[in-house]
């Protein structure tokens, strides 16, 4: 059984944003998931101007701001185009996500700029791509489409499918367009990601023949992890203002990987200690930035992270915006106090239900000792 509930089906972006408790939400995806002092800056400045102050660095390694009233969204588009960080094209902004691996190199960037502006045929708000180098560092990053590029040769495979195609460079964006096209062709409203339609229609075998890249840990510099991926405007100017370099990389772990700086400074509001109890736990925005969340997340979540050595993730509701795949440990605020799932997601069916923080802690703590 689930209680899943019904996705909104789409996410904010700079042009569309997206109404929450706390005012629109305006999403900006960095070109090539780069971004540098400068624009760091104005983001911050930016946030204060015409939001609340608050800064999120997403899933999918896009910033956000919060607060934002539909008023001011017209002046803060047109200073975010100025900035660089958002297209002048709507279109573009609205465009398929492509999520680009940290360690991508800039010889790979034209085939970004290539991928970005393909003509592919209309497609779900949520379908994506995924863009690395050298081995897949990010398997576990939800995406439909997925390309590696691999010396002089691109390997491009359908999410879900056990293999792909190797391609010269110059041949990959047209193989992206036959895999969209097939797409939109197969999927419907109970089909809207690649590998859900690949469970349920027969995908040409010719686009499955090679094999697919090995996993990859590759590291590209000094990482600095924001807690919940949320952060003020201040402790976002003090990393501009002492990170020591303009090539700023976005993660979707809600990191930023600083190339050239291969040692971390101590940053008041950044996590530079990778092992810490806190980096274990996800938690959505919550209450009451979120009108469906029921309480509060991420005080919550910190506090359990230290109870278990396993991930945590605490939601607001359960939709599961923060996490979409089985946690260890996820607790969900409900109407009735917390519900507790093992080795679940947020809409499954709780193993205990109604439970305060005392009663939660303890449950995790005899778990700990027979299951996790």
């Amino acid at each position: 059984m689930t209680r899943r509930p019904a996705p909104k089906g789409w996410c904010p972006s700079s042009f569309r944003p997206m109404e929450s408790g706390d005012g629109y939400i305006v999403r900006i995806k960095p070109t090539f998931g780069r971004v540098t002092r400068d624009q760091l800056e104005k983001i911050a400045h930016l946030a204060d101007q015409f939001g609340n102050g608050i800064i999120e660095l997403t899933n999918r390694a896009n910033l956000q701001l919060r607060g934002v009233s539909i008023a001011d969204h017209p002046a803060l588009i047109d200073a975010l185009v100025q900035a660089g960080l958002v297209d002048m094209d709507p279109a573009l902004d609205a465009a398929p996500q492509i999520l680009v691996a940290p360690n991508c190199d800039a010889d790979i960037r034209n085939l970004y700029d290539n991928l970005r502006r393909a003509k592919l045929p209309k497609l779900p708000a949520k379908f994506g791509v995924v863009l690395e180098q050298g081995g897949q560092l990010l398997m576990q990053a939800s995406g439909d489409i997925r390309l590696c590029a691999l010396g002089d040769q691109v390997v491009v495979w359908a999410d879900g499918c056990h293999g792909g195609v190797c391609l010269p460079f110059s041949d990959a964006v047209g193989h992206v367009k036959k895999l969209a096209s097939w797409f939109a062709q197969h999927g419907d409203a109970d089909h809207r990601r690649m590998s859900q339609v690949l469970k349920v229609v027969q995908f040409p075998a010719e686009w499955c023949v090679d094999p697919l890249p090995a996993e990859t840990r590759a590291s590209s510099g000094a990482i600095y992890a924001v807690p919940f991926g949320q952060m003020s405007s201040a402790v976002l100017m003090s990393f501009a203002d002492r990170v020591g370099s303009d090539d700023i990389r976005l993660t979707p772990w809600r990191q930023f990987s600083v190339a050239g700086a291969p040692q971390t400074q101590d940053i008041q509001g950044f996590i530079t200690d990778l092992t810490a109890p806190i980096l274990r736990a996800q938690a959505c925005t919550g209450a009451p930035r979120c009108p469906q969340a029921v309480g509060e997340t991420h005080a919550l979540a910190a506090r359990l992270a230290s109870q278990t050595d396993s991930d945590v993730h605490v939601s607001g509701c359960p939709k599961g915006c923060a996490k979409r795949v089985k946690t260890p440990v996820t607790v969900v605020q409900g109407a009735n106090g917390l519900d507790l799932i093992i080795n679940g997601c947020t809409w499954d069916q709780p193993d205990f239900s109604g439970l305060d923080e005392g009663q939660l802690v303890q449950k995790i703590r005899e778990i700990n000792a027979t299951h996790l």
